[in-house]
């Protein structure tokens, strides 16, 4: 019998913030990191959503400002991350909902 494995099944689920409703997503924040792709750099959030690894992904340079003079304060805390307005009025808003242990 021959076993299969595929290395999406261990991938951290991707959400990506262009995509994000006024609603938005919770999620407690473990870090955050840069990548340069192939149309500049994007950000990735690292976090918890409901106990699962999830990836936030996006290329805001005002979103990653505010990770970046932010982010120790952010640090294991339940978080909101919603998106609202498009093209280049797009925007997002950052609020804690609870601190974690």
């Amino acid at each position: 019998m021959e076993t299969e494995y595929d290395s999406s099944d261990y991938a951290p689920t991707n959400i990506k913030a262009s995509e994000l409703t006024d609603k938005g997503v919770d999620f407690v924040y473990n870090g955050m990191r840069s990548e340069e792709g192939k149309f500049g750099t994007f950000y990735v959030l690292d976090a918890k959503v409901e106990g699962e690894d999830t990836e936030i992904l996006f290329s805001s340079k005002k979103l990653a400002t505010i990770f970046h003079k932010h982010g120790a304060d952010f640090l294991g805390k339940e978080m909101n991350l919603a998106g609202y307005g498009n093209g280049v009025n797009r925007g997002y808003k950052v609020r804690i909902v609870q601190q974690t242990l």
